[in-house]
């Protein structure tokens, strides 16, 4: 107890005056002591001292005799000498309280525990000068006791049987005692001295003090885990077999080890795993002991709709939702930079509904997974949910009421997820070449991806066919803010950088980098918050969210493969910039696809003889420089200049209806043929030079 327990102006055996008795407030969300009739551990013989006078009294109530729970027996054991008096009652309810506050628990079981304490005061007196017995030797004294409070949402635990001791033995040359087992359960140990003090408790574990340790351990763990009693008790039971546990985790991370050579999606997911089962951590650290960020999971797992498995599922939410138990402040605060994480839990909060623990059973109970998988898997589930559940307490604090903050938190992803799943259904197939395509860029060979671009070509060719538009600008806007062409868009660049389409993929990446590079659902649902949040600060600018740090932590797909493959080819601010265009005089076949051929055109000049007239100066540069006006008489002949562009050669994928008569608009690139023309791009087709409307799209028929 603290030594501001109470404080007493006693006459020895003599009624309180209401002045005398401090109160003592309920601390946190305890409840108020409440005492009615005779203090319920006064039963029997009054075991104290009679005629004590006021100050002895007070010194007593007040004194702290070592630490926690039971500083007071004495002067519990003292109120007994007038049960029955309403003011003693009265200290007695104040001596409750301040044990109530102590111990963090009801009043009966705060009576409780002072009817043991007194218990053990009695059985000490009686035994003072006699040789202890084995049961009082080793106990666990009061002040060696870490104790441990339940978390809010957390069962408390009772001192019982410890279920992880079950087939427990502990070595007779490495039994520890008690003041061991508290200094290594103690907060400097953290976790492992943990599992190590519950490991040694199962020496005496038919102790009730030791079990009352026990409680405490088995409390800290499910405070962490937030695990239920049995299945914290199967985690300690496993983890106090301390080298089967570590043979096991060595055993699945040598199962699951990955090629050097794989990369994209199968590297991250192989990765997914390798993280949720402790291979890649520090010291064998699981992701609620210890957090590691891996890189482009929601990435990869976007585009697919459903995560390839449950652990990888698992893996996202960790990487995505913002721990609340290591916040100094509850969410949400009134800093709207603090509350980034309410809005990523939005977006991710699908994928807290969707989890389907059956699915993850049926994973775990085959090879090679083990008893160690399956434990790991326990505690990390447990402990998600967890934190799900008090992001989505928050979300609805703020929700409740307030229109806006729904729209944001609650309808605005939904809307997102929603659209993805009517795109995804209307372009399925599409979606799964495009899937496929992807995968095997994971893949060790490159070989895979021969013939990538006559695969993928027409189905983005079918997207911008349906915006039903001969406009070359507003194709542009339609395919940049397409969740659809967004994706399907990435993944013919790669393609086509990789089969060396020149002009194409460098086009491809900046339609999706100009835009949202949106990939599936998670993107758009992130994005629906965006729009959703840029609406509503409009009207409400000091609401408690911030566009400026909700971002979406993830890389474009172009970027990825920059290093690896040749994005030629751009978008131009304009076009028409540009001196390879003009009607099409042939197009044929060359080595390196298809020479374009423009018509012959020119423009003729009179031909004239100028010079300087020195006495009419025009102006003086700033370097002293006199430019002067020109005396000129005309030859009589005729200057010719030819402005026929100069050839391009394109690749076969981008020369769609460049023939005899169209008009085409293109650019030249550096490299050349080996005829010496340059190559190039057919930004677009049209009838002719003064027509309103195009043909062709990057190759693309419209």
């Amino acid at each position: 107890m603290t030594s501001t327990l109470l404080t007493l102006i006693i006459l020895s055996a003599q009624p309180f005056e209401p002045d005398d008795i401090d109160k003592v407030k309920p601390s946190g969300t305890n409840d108020r002591a409440v005492v009615k009739g005779k203090l319920s551990w006064c039963t029997g013989e009054f075991l104290g001292e009679t005629g004590w006078n006021h100050g002895r009294m007070r010194r007593t109530l007040n004194s702290v005799n070592g630490r926690g729970i039971g500083t007071n027996v004495v002067g519990a054991i003292q109120l007994c000498e007038m049960p029955d008096e309403p003011t003693w009652q009265a200290a007695g309810r104040e001596l409750i309280q301040a044990w109530i506050n102590e111990c963090g628990c009801s009043q009966s079981e705060a009576e409780a525990q002072i009817v043991k304490a007194i218990a053990k005061w009695k059985k000490d007196k009686e035994n003072e000068g006699k040789e202890p017995s084995d049961e009082e030797k080793f106990a666990f004294t009061d002040d060696a006791y870490n104790t441990e409070k339940p978390e809010p949402g957390v069962e408390q635990i009772k001192p019982g049987p410890m279920a992880w001791c079950d087939g427990v033995s502990v070595p007779g040359d490495d039994r520890w005692d008690m003041r061991r087992i508290s200094r290594t359960v103690g907060s400097k140990y953290g976790i492992e001295g943990t599992i190590d003090g519950a490991f040694h408790l199962c020496w005496r574990k038919d102790d009730p003090t030791w079990q009352q340790e026990g409680a405490y351990v088995l409390q800290k763990w499910m405070n962490w885990t937030r695990q239920s009693k049995a299945d914290a008790e199967k985690s300690l039971k496993a983890r106090v077999q301390i080298d089967t546990f570590k043979k096991q985790r060595e055993d699945l991370c040598k199962e699951l080890e990955l090629s050097p050579e794989v990369s994209g999606s199968e590297k991250v997911f192989g990765e997914s795993l390798r993280t949720f089962f402790a291979c890649s951590t520090r010291d064998g650290q699981t992701l609620w002991q210890e957090m590691a960020y891996l890189e482009n999971v929601g990435f990869y797992i976007d585009p697919l709709g459903e995560p390839p498995n449950e652990v990888v599922r698992l893996v996202y939410l960790y990487n995505t939702i913002d721990n609340p138990f290591t916040r100094d402040t509850p969410l949400p605060t009134k800093d709207p930079m603090d509350n980034a994480s309410l809005l990523e839990f939005a977006v991710a909060q699908r994928d807290v509904q969707a989890f389907d623990q059956a699915a993850l059973d049926k994973m775990l109970s085959a090879a090679p997974y083990n008893d160690y998988a399956r434990i790991v898997a326990n505690e990390l589930v447990a402990r998600m949910k967890a934190m799900a559940k008090v992001h989505e307490a928050s979300i609805e604090k703020v929700t409740k009421g307030d229109a806006d903050y729904a729209e944001i938190l609650k309808k605005a992803p939904r809307k997102g997820y929603d659209e993805w799943d009517k795109l995804s259904k209307q372009w399925k197939s599409e979606i799964e070449r495009s899937n496929a395509f992807e995968a095997k860029l994971g893949q060790p060979s490159r070989k895979v991806l021969k013939g990538c671009t006559a695969e993928l070509r027409g189905d983005v060719g079918k997207i911008i066919k349906g915006y039903k538009s001969k406009d070359y600008k507003t194709i542009i806007g339609k395919a940049s803010t397409d969740p659809i062409a967004n994706l399907l868009m990435s993944r013919l660049a790669v393609c086509s950088a990789f089969e060396k389409v020149t002009g194409l993929p460098g086009v491809l990446a900046d339609l999706v980098k100009n835009g949202r590079d949106l990939r599936g659902p998670r993107s758009m649902a992130y994005y629906a918050v965006v729009d959703a949040l840029a609406e509503a600060l409009k009207d409400r600018p000091k609401m408690i969210f911030s566009l400026s740090n909700f971002y979406w932590r993830n890389p474009s797909l172009t970027a990825i493969y920059g290093q690896e493959f040749d994005f030629s080819g751009s978008i131009p601010y304009d076009p028409e910039d540009t001196g390879a265009k003009g009607v099409v005089a042939s197009a044929g076949k060359v080595a390196e696809g298809i020479e374009i051929k423009f018509k012959h055109t020119s423009y003729s000049y009179p031909e004239a003889n100028c010079v300087d007239d020195k006495f009419h100066p025009l102006k003086i540069e700033s370097d002293g420089r006199i430019t002067y006006a020109q005396n000129c008489k005309y030859t009589g002949k005729t200057i010719t200049v030819n402005t026929t562009p100069r050839p391009i050669i394109v690749a076969p994928e981008l020369a769609t209806n460049v023939k005899g008569g169209a008009y085409a608009v293109g650019q030249e690139y550096g490299g050349r043929g080996k005829n010496g023309t340059f190559f190039g791009t057919v930004h677009y087709t049209k009838g002719s030079p003064s027509s309103k409307t195009i043909d062709t799209f990057y190759g693309f028929d419209l």
